[in-house]
Parts: structure tokens; sequence; C-alpha cells
């Protein structure tokens, strides 16, 4: 790219197809932060470009990047798509490159809010506007609009989310029917509220088996607690429309019911993965 600017997208790629048609093709303009369709990647001897694409390593083995790639240089000739596996998003490492007008990158694909405001402070990202982007078949109304909103800070769209993750409960059937959770029709029967879950997960513990797991691994816990306390508040904030909410009733006693299933060992503090 011409600049230090590069483009950052938020979630998995589902869409990644998309995404790169939608994002490759357009660098920045250093003195409008707009994309210009002729400028994209880097170039390489004979005139051809190369879009170079960085994607957290967990999301190859998930998507067919592969056949995206291919696709990709198909409907856009003269343009070759060379991946870049990282472990995780490395703000740090980044953020020096960056800053030094350097850029090994022309997309990024993963990361998520929190991950990329250190860069649009810094204005090292380019902003995601009507003629640039949301055009054609990519028009906001396209997109739900609180996974939109996850994509941008003051209202300066700089993500696009490609996937949004709803969290719930994966239940062992054999373990619920033993336990007398399932119905005659087969179905599971849900706990009512988090007392009753205590129960559940107290029903369920058995031979060195904990009837509840959480995933409290700090890449987790905010999504799974923010998840939880919208189930049994209805609401994230407190009063204030701003601070997470740790003080309405039915929050407190959730909270509670999570400290009593630790400490009577039936749920497992084990994370499958902490960041």
């Amino acid at each position: 790219m011409k600049t230090k600017k590069a483009y950052s997208l938020a979630l998995a790629a589902v869409m990644a197809s998309s995404v790169l048609w939608g994002c490759g093709s357009s660098s920045t303009d250093p003195g409008t932060g707009a994309a210009e369709a002729s400028d994209s990647g880097t170039k390489e001897a004979g005139g051809g470009q190369t879009l170079r694409v960085t994607v957290q390593a967990w999301m190859m083995g998930k998507y067919d990047f592969e056949r995206i790639a291919k696709e990709f240089e198909e409907e856009n000739p003269g343009v070759k798509v060379v991946y870049n596996q990282v472990d995780n998003v490395d703000v740090t490492s980044s953020m020096l490159e960056w800053s030094q007008g350097k850029t090994n990158c022309d997309l990024a694909l993963g990361g998520d809010r929190s991950e990329t405001v250190p860069y649009a402070a810094n204005d090292y990202v380019v902003e995601f506007t009507d003629e640039n982007f949301f055009n054609g078949d990519f028009t906001k109304d396209k997109f739900i609009e609180s996974f939109l909103e996850s994509g941008n800070a003051d209202g300066v769209q700089y993500m696009i989310p490609l996937l949004g993750e709803v969290l719930g409960c994966v239940v062992n059937i054999p373990m619920m029917q033993e336990a007398g959770y399932v119905a005659e029709d087969q179905s599971v029967t849900a706990p009512a509220d988090w007392n009753e879950m205590y129960e559940y997960a107290k029903n369920l513990t058995k031979d060195g088996q904990t009837g509840l797991a959480i995933d409290w691994g700090n890449n987790m816990a905010v999504k799974a607690y923010d998840a939880c306390v919208m189930g049994a508040n209805g609401n994230l904030y407190e009063s204030d429309g701003n601070t997470l909410n740790f003080t309405a009733g039915p929050v407190k006693n959730m909270l509670q019911v999570w400290q009593d299933l630790v400490k009577d060992g039936y749920t497992t503090t084990d994370v499958f993965a902490d960041a």
C-alpha cells in the first residue's frame, strides 16, 4: 500500500470472499482517508499486485481461505492473494511497524474493537465509508445493526463484522437423561434461572465429572458474563447506561450462584484457552 494505513476487520470470515472484494481492491488516499481503486496491495514485477492478508491461524483451519483466494484471483486478474498467519493479534509489534510508515498486510482478519481502537486513535487504519465499502451489495442495511456497531469507535466504522457468535449451553444428552432432565418427547428441559442451574450442575456432577463448565479464560470471560447478565437481567448496564451491571438483584444472585458452584465443586475453573 502507498501509506501506513491498512484495513482492519473484526471477527471471523464466513463471508471473507465478499470482504476481499470489498476492501482488497483499494488503498488509502493519505489526504482524505478514502479509498482509491487503483492502488491496492504491493506491486509485483511485471505489473501484478499482491493482496497481503493477515489471518489469525485458527481461522485457516475453519474456513476455506484457499478457495476464497482462488475465486478472488479469478475475479481480479493480475492480483495474487498471500496469507500471513499469526497466532493472535499482536498490537505492540504491529503498532511499532505502522508508526514507522510500514505494514506487512493490506487486510487484517480477526480481532475485536478493543484491539483496533489504538490503531484508530493513531490514524493507522482506514475508515469504511459509503464510498469505499457500504454500497452495492454491502449497504449498511444488509448487516445486523448490533454486529456492525461492534466494529466502530465513536460512530466511525473501522471494522466489518463477518460473523456473530451466540453463546449458549451445550449439553450431554445421556447425562441429562440420567439426571431426569429430558422430557418424553426427548427435548431437554432447560433450567428456569440460575438457582435451578445450580441444581442441574449438582445433579450432573458425578464420577469426577463436574456438571457445568463456563470458559473463564480472559478472552471469553467478558463475553460469557455479558451473555449471562443479559439473560438474567435483560439489560447489560447500570442506570447510567454505560457501566456494566454488577449490582442489580438478578445479577448479584447470579454471581452468588457462580461462587457457590465453584465452592461446592459443581463447576470447573479450567479454561479451554487463555489468551
